[in-house]
């Protein structure tokens, strides 16, 4: 389980990594891996999701009762 904020970016399938393709004869090769689908914020895909989605789990006792919250399960990709 991962508590994460709502405007982190993930990718809801497994991101490809792909080097890209130098620009030019000039300059450096590159090194560095870039991700080709785009992300979404957390936030933006919250909001498409039914009631049904969502399950209510017991979270701890506390001194006025018990502490109940909504949980959502899903794989994302950071």
């Amino acid at each position: 389980m991962l508590d994460i904020y709502s405007d982190q970016s993930v990718y809801l399938e497994k991101p490809e990594l792909v080097l890209p393709e130098r620009k030019g004869n000039r300059g450096p090769k590159p090194k560095r891996l870039t991700v080709t689908e785009e992300s979404v914020e957390v936030s933006d895909n919250i909001k498409g999701f039914d009631r049904e989605e969502w399950e209510k789990i017991k979270v701890r006792k506390t001194a006025k009762g018990t502490l109940r919250r909504l949980y959502h399960f899903k794989k994302m990709y950071i």
